[in-house]
């Protein structure tokens, strides 16, 4: 598309850039960024790395101001190599936090084996730092490429995926404008594609009864418990047709409602910092039982590949709670939370998909294979606004301390992710 590449809002530095190697292979460069600590909300100094080394390629990058919104102290890094005016433009995502805590250095380690280990008292990172790695230097190949004739290559290193945070949601994909985009994740081979993966919805349902003595006018109450019981039990909850689920979650009734009000904890001597466990013993144990309860709270979710079946399922689930109500003389408020996850549907049609698969069937040792993902993805943050799907990013053990990756898997990925970029320009 025309014009240039807006900028992004740029946050002064607080933090030495660490040194990556510039030359070498991906793995040398993997094994760098592996060892720098980059917790969930800490992704700063990895950051200024990254930044540093890809100036030192000729590639402009800055941070946007996604970190005052989810308490990264680093935000997302977006950098980007212009390309020709009618060439495509495209995105590639790779968050770079990890769920270490930083309290303990990664030490990454080549075997003889040709795999990457951490010396095994921490993870490794490999999710998601081989993707980072791959994408850097797919930056640097396309900064090296005549501009006349690439596509624009916009990569966003992103910010608290692992807290569940992400910096991905908070992009400004409009002001990017790009056409076709690829987020880089995922502890499968390298080849593989995610084409589509489940949204979630999470409700409350609050029912309520009508209280009374419970030894001296039981019959004058409406137990909120027992309705919310027969809501539940009568919901259509687990795997449903199009794929998706719901569930219900946690169930709290009567008076330990109130008792977990924090005035009420403080007069019952609990302590704010107080385990949760605790909490909740300590408030049933003060609940009275003398009552039919008036109220009762049910927390849950709903999961599903597409906008309609996220509205079917709930439609389902509050039919039922409505029947029930009706029926038992109670009634309910159905509150909907923040989209925690909106769904990626995929497309058949995908341009991204197509490069993909073109890309692939060019490199040997790459078998193209699709799927889909019941977990939450970078990817479903941008399927509303541009055509996307998710790359596997090879390793195998993630968040754990038998974590690992192949030098050939790292190899691969910078390979396909480069072969993507020339078959865009070329097209």
């Amino acid at each position: 598309m025309p014009g240039g590449d807006p900028p992004a809002a740029s946050i002064p530095s607080t933090a030495s850039p660490a040194a990556l190697p510039r030359e070498g292979s991906i793995e040398e460069l993997f094994c760098a960024l592996a060892a720098i600590p980059s917790p969930s909300g800490g992704e700063r100094v990895v950051g200024e790395a990254i930044r540093s080394w890809l100036a030192g390629a000729g590639v402009d990058a800055a941070f946007d101001d996604a970190g005052a919104v989810n308490d990264s102290d680093a935000g997302n890094l977006i950098a980007t190599v212009p390309g020709a005016a009618s060439a495509p433009r495209l995105l590639f995502v790779a968050h770079i936090d990890t769920v270490e805590s930083g309290s303990q250095a990664i030490r990454p380690m080549l075997g003889d084996d040709g795999v990457i280990r951490s010396a095994g008292d921490t993870i490794l990172g490999a999710d998601n730092k081989s993707a980072v790695a791959a994408v850097m230097r797919c930056c640097r190949t396309a900064a090296a490429m005549p501009a006349a004739e690439r596509a624009t290559v916009i990569a966003a290193f992103t910010c608290r995926e692992e807290a569940g945070r992400m910096g991905v949601g908070l992009l400004n994909l409009g002001a990017l404008s790009v056409d076709c985009a690829f987020s880089v994740d995922g502890s499968r081979p390298i080849g593989t594609v995610i084409t589509r993966a489940l949204g979630q919805q999470v409700f409350t349902l609050e029912v309520h009864g009508r209280a009374a003595h419970a030894a001296a006018d039981p019959e004058a109450g409406v137990n909120a418990i027992a309705v919310a019981g027969e809501i539940v039990a009568s919901m259509p909850l687990g795997r449903r047709p199009g794929g998706g689920s719901a569930s219900i979650a946690a169930v709290v009734g009567g008076a330990v409602i109130d008792r977990l009000a924090p005035a009420a904890l403080r007069a019952l001597g609990v302590a704010e910092d107080a385990a949760g466990e605790t909490v909740i013993r300590a408030a049933i144990d003060a609940a009275p039982t003398n009552s039919v309860p008036d109220r009762a709270l049910l927390s849950g979710e709903l999961r599903g590949y597409t906008e309609a079946e996220l509205s079917e399922t709930r439609a389902a689930l509050e039919h039922v709670a409505r029947r029930v109500c009706a029926e038992r003389g109670a009634h309910y408020e159905w509150r909907d939370r923040e989209r925690a996850v909106p769904p990626f549907p995929g497309a058949p049609d995908s341009r991204a998909l197509a490069l993909v698969r073109a890309a692939a069937a060019s490199i040997d040792g790459i078998r193209f294979t699709t799927t889909e993902a019941h977990a939450t993805l970078e990817a479903n943050y941008l399927a509303a606004a541009t055509d996307v799907v998710a790359l596997a990013s090879g390793g195998s053990g993630p968040h754990q301390f038998s974590e690992s990756i192949t030098v050939a898997e790292l190899r691969q990925l910078e390979a396909l992710l480069t072969r993507i970029v020339e078959l865009a320009a070329a097209r």
